[in-house]
């Protein structure tokens, strides 16, 4: 049986500070949560994406995530991040990761809907939209930046 649990005053996490800039904050969430998608993208040959960072959400002090939306054909050039390993949870379409690290190790894996990728730090990876229609992603990657995405 579960018992209910009181956290000491002590041991509470100070208050939030407010989130300023990119998409409004969610209706009674305070501080911690946010809408992603009313947050404008920034656009790329071949796709969007929308970052939710420390430089628009106050909370995200060790996390940024994003929305990756790749066009039929495109891809999510290659690219790293040298201080957190990346998850990624696929929403839509169909592509395939390509994931290499400097020891020559290297792979290519089929992404679909429902599937988590896992990419450690340092590593570097592209994924090509292969399917008709738009590849959407989140990603989240753990940082230790205090100066947004890496």
């Amino acid at each position: 049986m579960l018992r209910p649990h009181r956290v000491p005053a002590r041991a509470r996490p100070p208050a939030l500070r407010t989130s300023s800039g990119l998409g409004p904050p969610c209706a009674g969430a305070g501080n911690s949560a946010r809408r992603l998608l009313a947050q404008k993208p920034q656009r790329f040959p071949g796709g969007q994406v929308r970052v939710a960072d420390v430089t628009q959400f106050a909370a995200a002090t060790t996390i940024c995530a994003a929305l990756v939306e790749v066009d039929p054909g495109g891809m999510r050039k290659l690219h790293w991040h040298p201080n957190g390993d990346e998850w990624q949870y696929y929403l839509s379409g169909h592509g395939q990761m390509g994931v290499f690290a400097s020891s020559g190790v290297a792979g290519t894996f089929d992404m679909r809907v429902g599937v988590v990728g896992y990419v450690p730090f340092a590593y570097g990876h592209d994924i090509e939209n292969l399917g008709t229609g738009a590849r959407v992603d989140h990603e989240v990657v753990a940082t230790t930046r205090r100066g947004g995405a890496q």
